[in-house]
C-alpha cells in the first residue's frame, strides 16, 4: 500500500519534478496543493489519510486572510510577509494532529537559512528541514529516512 504524502507549495513549477520523483519510486502518492486554506482543508476533513506533510514555509503569493477561517493567533501580530503563511500553516497543523491524536511527520522545504530560529519561537520540531536548491536523490533519500523512523516508532 502507497503512502499519501500532502505536498503543500506555492510553486507548481518548481515542486512538479519533486512530486513526480516520489511517485515514481512506487512507495507514495502525493496529493499536491498550491493554496495553503485548501491543504488545511483537506487535513482537517481526514488527517488520518496522510503519512508524511511536505510544506513550503515561503508562500509570498498567499496571506493571512487566506487562512482567517482556521483562527491562528501566534502568527496574527507578525509581518514577515510570505514565510507567516507557512508557519500558520505548520501551527496549525500540529493543532489538528494534537485534536486528531495522530501524529505524523512534517518536512519543510525551504530557502531560508534562517528558519530554525522561527521554528524555535513557535516551539514548533520539524522532522526534518530540506534547504533549496534540492538534488532529487537526496530528497528522496530525506524522505524514506523520515518515513522509515516514523514506521520503526509505532
Amino acid at each position: 500500500m502507497k503512502s499519501i504524502i500532502l505536498f503543500l507549495d506555492d510553486e507548481n513549477i518548481r515542486t512538479k519534478p519533486l512530486r513526480y520523483a516520489l511517485e515514481d519510486t512506487g512507495d507514495y502518492e502525493v496529493d499536491y496543493f498550491r493554496a495553503p486554506h485548501e491543504a488545511l482543508k483537506a487535513f482537517e476533513s481526514d488527517p488520518k489519510r496522510y503519512s508524511l506533510l511536505i510544506i513550503d514555509i515561503m508562500m509570498p503569493n498567499f496571506g493571512i486572510k487566506e487562512l482567517a477561517d482556521f483562527e491562528i493567533p501566534e502568527i496574527q501580530e507578525s509581518n514577515e510577509g510570505g514565510m507567516i503563511t507557512g508557519l500558520a500553516v505548520l501551527v496549525k497543523l500540529r493543532e489538528i494532529m494534537k485534536n486528531a491524536d495522530y501524529v505524523i511527520p512534517i518536512i519543510i522545504l525551504t530557502a531560508r537559512e534562517d528558519i530554525e530560529k522561527h521554528l524555535k519561537y513557535l516551539k514548533i520540531q520539524p522532522d526534518k528541514i530540506i534547504y533549496r536548491p534540492v538534488y532529487y536523490n537526496d530528497f528522496i533519500v530525506g524522505i524514506k529516512e523520515v518515513m522509515r523512523k516514523q514506521k520503526g516508532s509505532k
